[in-house]
């Protein structure tokens, strides 16, 4: 096996009020590629809706609103998340390739307080142990100065990603790491000041391997392995 790989990613953002957010799309999208979408909104924005058959991990409201969504892409892919109340947004969007082809990634979210380390619980993925991505992530209340990460979590070295800061949008934040087990805590962030926040880690499984003699699959179809035989002439 090998570790699924987050291959491109994008920040979108709008610091006035409306209903609908269209999130910019990572580069490079073919089908079968795995997205992931993180959105942040202001305390008590409301509810989603995803557009483009993307299917909800999680919405959460009301101390600092987090949503999270993905797809198995189908190419040329685009989102709006329309909210039920009309908010400004903060959203990181990722690209994954290398990932199982139909195994949902998993998630688990829901921890929440108000203080300047938000740390997300325990994560167990229900395949067991692999060569899997971890993702962690948390959304912030955004106050009149920016609230920066001070500390990513331990081991959280690849994929520091913070969204674009606007008063009242909320902030979502990510990091990632390769770690061939079954279950992860992520740990604890630090971040600059004292703020609301919802934290949750989601794990990636990765692409199966192909079974003992049979083809190995790509994106261009079954590569047939033929044995070569030589010899001489004497």
């Amino acid at each position: 096996m090998a570790f699924p790989v987050v291959s491109s990613s994008a920040l979108s953002s709008r610091g006035s009020g409306l209903f609908d957010d269209p999130i910019t799309m990572p580069a490079g999208i073919v089908a079968g590629d795995l997205l992931i979408v993180i959105h942040s909104t202001d305390v008590g924005g409301g509810t989603r809706t995803w557009s483009g058959s993307f299917i909800e991990l999680l919405d959460l409201d009301p101390i600092s609103n987090l949503g999270s969504a993905y797809k198995f892409a189908a190419g040329g892919d685009t989102l709006t998340v329309t909210k039920s109340v009309s908010e400004r947004f903060s959203a990181i969007a990722l690209r994954i390739t290398g990932m199982h082809a139909t195994q949902a990634p998993e998630l688990v979210g829901a921890a929440t307080g108000t203080s300047t380390g938000p740390n997300a619980a325990s994560l167990t993925a229900s395949w067991g142990a692999a060569d899997n991505l971890w993702i962690t992530f948390h959304g912030h209340d955004t106050l009149v100065t920016d609230t920066t990460i001070t500390t990513f979590p331990a081991n959280y070295i690849a994929n520091q990603l913070q969204g674009t800061y606007f008063s009242s949008s909320g902030e979502p934040n990510l990091a990632t790491r390769n770690l061939a087990a079954a279950t992860e805590d992520a740990g604890a962030w630090l971040v600059s000041q004292s703020v609301g926040w919802r934290a949750g880690t989601i794990v990636v499984r990765p692409a199966a391997a192909a079974a003992p003699g049979q083809p190995f699959l790509s994106r261009f179809g079954a590569v047939q392995f033929v044995p070569h035989f030589s010899h001489s002439v004497s």
